[in-house]
């Protein structure tokens, strides 16, 4: 096997274990047998929060699910361009998502709001795949995306579809 079709191998593995584990309930660290550190710190106190979503806590005000399909757009294009091979492509889609979170973050009422700091650990996540795709690291890349990705099935699994719910 050659190594671009390792590294999309390994991506879609890892796709897959992080949706199931969002599923399950598992973390991302959880599934991917790894410890939380010090940068993984964030990840954890995410969960927590993403625990108060499953209660059915809405920290969102009126934004719906409509209201994040181009953040999921622009991850799921960051994850296209990994697995393309194309780290560029990967910076450019998750500089795009981090400016549609940072508009969300402005209309739950900033960083320092109860959904402000939720759609923060989502940055958080961006930002190191960000930051991996700069550093042509995939697999890593790849584990931000799909933690973001948790992230966002958390927040977004309680809101209504669209603003007439």
């Amino acid at each position: 096997m050659n190594k671009n079709k390792q590294t999309s191998a390994v991506i879609a593995i890892s796709s897959l274990i992080a949706i199931a584990a969002s599923i399950s309930g598992l973390t991302n660290f959880e599934a991917f047998g790894q410890q939380p550190n010090a940068t993984n710190a964030t990840a954890t106190i995410s969960n927590q929060t993403g625990s108060a979503a499953g209660n059915q806590t809405n920290t969102m005000g009126v934004l719906t699910q409509e209201d994040f399909n181009t953040l999921t757009d622009n991850l799921n294009a960051a994850r296209e361009a990994i697995q393309d091979n194309d780290p560029a492509g990967a910076v450019g889609e998750l500089g795009s998502a981090e400016t549609e979170l940072n508009t969300l973050i402005t209309q739950v009422g900033g960083e320092d709001s109860p959904g402000g700091q939720q759609l923060v650990t989502v940055r958080t996540h961006i930002d190191m795949a960000e930051e991996a795709s700069g550093n042509s690291d995939t697999l890593k890349a790849s584990q931000g995306i799909n933690a973001a990705d948790t992230e966002l099935v958390k927040i977004t699994r309680i809101l209504p579809a669209d603003g007439d719910e």
